[in-house]
């Protein structure tokens, strides 16, 4: 009898068994299955990608490079310099005295100007400006400055005021080119008495360029320009911007200007460098003597070079401080009788010795 309860119970058993396996394997609506887990269909992501169809255009700037001034308002200084005038000869020997040829005189004046962006796109950026120069001179002893040049120099200074436009024009990821154009009012004259604008004085310049990094953009191009004075037509140019690494770079525009680039760090900066400047000055007197005659509606033929050492710095937000010293070598400051007057045809030769200079400005920069 415990045999066949023993039996009996075996087979309930292997049936108890029989029925578990058969409904884990007979029946598919009872096996558990991970729902969570998602097939990745990757060829659905062969329509994305880079459009090429969409132009892609290099841009003006390099890394580290000086902040580009928006607004600038600014002072210049000159320490006293001596100036020695003669006249050519008249021809005649009933003319009076030239007066005191040698004289004493410190020069200083605003230097203001603005230049903002009319068209900003990734294709094509103009920029247009204007710009204010004087030169005040006062003369040591003014009292006594009895010569026809020193005399209009004294009466109004020098002035520069004008208008210009840039053109930066990507052509692709790797070239682009400048035009640069200048519209300049230069000469003796005050606001309440402005020259002519028969008188206005045209410079301008064009650059081809090869973008080879955001550390390296370089250029060839030409100019037509009054920096040293007289108008030069056919002056070759050499546009290098480079950064080294994030202290050290070069910023040139040659044979303009280059300078030294040393970074102390995103906000502050270091030039050491030279800049040529120059124009073509319209000269008007009042006085009927007969070398001031002689020099009215004459041209001083003005040009500088100026080697220099640059420190600027954030104030706050895009308002950065410049303050600058160095040396003005003089090149040229002597007067053709008209402004188409041949080269080196001077009706005054005067003799400039070379100060030490001093300017500061308040800048408001371009993000």
């Amino acid at each position: 009898m415990l045999f066949r309860i023993s039996s009996l119970s075996a087979q309930a058993v292997c049936l108890g068994a029989l029925l578990v396996c058969t409904l884990y394997t007979a029946n598919p609506l009872v096996a558990q299955t991970d729902t969570t887990k998602v097939e990745e269909d990757f060829d659905q992501y062969s329509q994305y990608g880079d459009d090429e169809s969409v132009k892609r255009y290099c841009t003006q700037k390099v890394q580290y490079l000086s902040p580009t001034k928006l607004i600038s308002i600014g002072y210049e200084l000159q320490l006293p310099q001596t100036i020695n005038t003669s006249f050519a000869s008249f021809g005649t020997s009933t003319l009076p005295s030239e007066g005191n040829p040698t004289a004493t005189f410190l020069s200083h004046g605003l230097r203001l100007g603005a230049n903002f962006p009319v068209i900003s796109r990734s294709s094509i950026i103009i920029n247009l400006g204007v710009n204010y120069y004087e030169s005040r001179m006062a003369f040591e002893n003014q009292a006594a400055v009895n010569n026809a040049m020193h005399r209009a120099l004294k009466e109004r200074g020098l002035r520069t005021t004008g208008l210009m436009a840039t053109i930066f024009k990507p052509l692709n990821e790797k070239n682009f080119v400048i035009v640069a154009a200048n519209a300049d009012l230069n000469g003796n004259y005050n606001f309440a008495d402005v020259q002519p604008l028969s008188t206005l004085r045209y410079s301008i310049l064009g650059i081809y360029g090869w973008k080879k990094s955001d550390k390296l953009m370089w250029g060839l191009g030409w100019a037509r320009t009054y920096r040293l004075g007289e108008v030069n037509n056919t002056v070759p140019l050499l546009m290098y911007n480079r950064t080294f690494n994030d202290r050290w770079g070069i910023e040139a525009l040659l044979p303009a200007r280059l300078n030294i680039r040393h970074n102390f760090s995103p906000t502050s900066l270091l030039l050491l460098g030279y800049e040529l400047e120059g124009n073509s000055y319209h000269i008007r007197t009042t006085s009927s003597d007969p070398f001031s005659q002689r020099i009215n509606g004459a041209e001083i033929r003005r040009s500088e070079l100026k080697a220099r050492l640059t420190y600027e710095r954030q104030i706050s937000g895009f308002i950065w401080l410049s303050a600058q010293a160095g040396i003005r070598m003089n090149a040229n400051f002597n007067v053709s009788a008209t402004e188409r007057a041949p080269r080196r045809d001077y009706i005054v030769t005067n003799t400039l010795s070379n100060p030490l200079f001093f300017a500061f400005s308040i800048n408001l920069v371009s993000p």
